[in-house]
């Protein structure tokens, strides 16, 4: 992007030098044309701001699709919920909700239900609110 705006750049120069050259001449067609080719440029600059823009953009999508790949590749279906294959330096190995993780790719840390809840399961997604019975882990 870069290179291309130096030659929008460059190109405005050639169109400074033309415009005191039509003064000069005070032909009208070459004023006219001297305008229109200020027109294109300016068109030509704002596209080059948007073809920046969206190459952002996707470059950002792309980096998310790949961590999001990358952190599916790293959990393993242990029965009911995930695990880390290898646990990262900053998470707990697990369990993880499958039913967060699988609907937006959100890692919800199962935690132990109070004893007086153990009727419903042994944990519970702190997000989901999904339950997870004894003798699943």
């Amino acid at each position: 992007m870069a290179d291309a705006l130096a030659v929008v750049g460059k190109i405005v120069e050639i169109g400074k030098t033309l415009r005191g050259v039509a003064e000069l001449v005070k032909d009208a067609k070459t004023k006219s044309l001297i305008a229109d080719l200020n027109l294109a440029i300016s068109d030509l600059k704002m596209q080059i701001v948007d073809l920046r823009d969206e190459n952002l953009a996707l470059k950002d999508k792309l980096k998310r699709g790949a961590a999001e790949k990358d952190l599916a590749s790293a959990l393993e279906l242990k029965e009911v919920a995930y695990w880390f294959k290898v646990a990262p330096g900053d998470r707990p190995p697990g369990p993880y909700c499958t039913g967060c993780f699988d609907a937006g790719r959100k890692l919800s840390l199962l935690r132990p239900l109070p004893e007086t809840f153990r009727a419903f399961g042994t944990h519970e997604c702190p997000v989901c609110k999904a339950t997870y019975g004894a003798g699943e882990f």
